[in-house]
């Protein structure tokens, strides 16, 4: 129990130095997303992100996306999209330069329109991962960057996350999240996004691991 206390401590460290830097606002999101209140706009939001984001940085990302956002209209008419992708494809392709990925969320979108949302939310209630990843784009990682997201209590085995949970001594980020979330009673969702946004902020961050290595090694 020490052990896990230690751990708890790094974190709330780790979550206290994020919020210094002012990234609260995407604690607070990751806070208030439920998989219940998820809409077919969101959702579509949330797949067009990590399509975008796999093999790229957040901050490229973040530079485009209320651009593609806006071309789309929000998500708020999929029929618009389903009657107009040719010239939205057009469009989108002047501000983010790859086809298969621009043709991923243009086909999304239509799926969603044509299936209905509710089909296909009940699909991820009942499948989780393996739906997840009939999705263009989708794959072993983005299905857990994706799920949690949306609001499914995963936590992202991205290069960041596995480093820490390598150097601890855990043999995944989701145990490792799981552990913290389930003694501090905070969603693993939350957990994963401070430790991994905290990774982006301090380049020493392995370096300080290395030295609490030692007290946090029987922690799991």
């Amino acid at each position: 129990m020490e052990n896990i206390d230690n751990l708890a401590r790094v974190y709330f460290i780790a979550k206290n130095y994020v919020i210094q830097k002012g990234f609260s606002d995407e604690i607070d999101w990751q806070e208030q997303v439920s998989f219940s209140d998820l809409t077919a706009k969101t959702f579509l939001k949330e797949y067009s992100w990590v399509v975008l984001a796999s093999g790229m940085s957040d901050k490229v990302v973040s530079k485009v996306f209320p651009k593609i956002n806006a071309i789309l209209c929000n998500w708020n008419d999929l029929e618009y999209i389903a009657r107009n992708y040719k010239s939205l494809e057009e469009h989108l392709l002047r501000i983010f330069n790859n086809k298969l990925k621009i043709s991923a969320i243009l086909d999304t979108s239509i799926k969603v329109y044509s299936v209905g949302f509710e089909k296909i939310k009940s699909q991820i209630q009942n499948k989780g991962l393996m739906f997840l990843k009939t999705f263009k784009f989708i794959g072993d990682t983005t299905c857990y960057h994706l799920a949690k997201n949306i609001g499914l209590d995963f936590a992202k085995p991205d290069r960041h996350l596995l480093r820490i949970s390598n150097k601890i001594g855990f043999d995944s980020p989701h145990t490792l999240c799981k552990l913290i979330s389930d003694y501090i009673s905070e969603k693993i969702q939350v957990v994963d996004l401070v430790l991994w946004r905290y990774a982006t902020l301090d380049n020493n961050y392995e370096r300080k691991l290395d030295e609490i290595k030692h007290s946090l090694s029987h922690a799991h």
